[in-house]
């Protein structure tokens, strides 16, 4: 291997994706991840949930610290998601920092009807997954929308890249 493929390969470092979600909304995170998996084994991305803190570590610190290492934020936006004081008052603001630095990019994927202009603001001005604001759970079967899903996360990813 030539000594420029090194320093080339080297250069390119992963998109790091923090996924936040609420707890009650697993069984959508189970689906959703198979979408992001592959990205796992490439240097396309690095993904990142709160199912990676380990017993014992300091989770809030931990989660704070991918927070700011993230480069874009794909949040599973359910009422579940709205009423969770954690994910609003920590992760979603820390996301809305970030993005007003032009830092992160923002995904959100609605997964029930919401009114994000009245409920959720800031997640508003983002064009939600998967399809202009229909939801998740409106597709039949829910499998519908998985294309969707991964190439709105891939477009994400590729804005990052070109950004760099």
């Amino acid at each position: 291997m030539s000594r420029g493929a090194v320093v080339k390969r080297a250069a390119v470092e992963p998109v790091r994706l923090f996924v936040s979600y609420s707890h009650l909304n697993r069984t959508w995170f189970q689906m959703l991840r198979p979408l992001l998996r592959f990205r796992q084994n490439t240097t396309l991305a690095h993904v990142w949930h709160d199912q990676e803190l380990t017993a014992g570590v300091r989770w809030d610190k931990d989660i704070r610290q991918e927070l700011d290492a993230m480069d874009v934020f794909l949040c599973l936006v359910s009422h579940h998601f709205h009423d969770s004081d954690y994910i609003m008052d920590v992760e979603l603001k820390r996301a809305k920092q970030r993005r007003a630095k032009d830092e992160i990019e923002v995904v959100p994927v609605l997964l029930e009807p919401m009114n994000l202009e009245h409920d959720i603001p800031f997640l508003h001005e983002h064009n939600p997954l998967p399809a202009f604001g229909k939801p998740w759970n409106s597709f039949n079967p829910r499998s519908n929308a998985f294309m969707l899903i991964r190439d709105g996360v891939r477009d994400a990813i590729e804005r990052v890249r070109a950004r760099a």
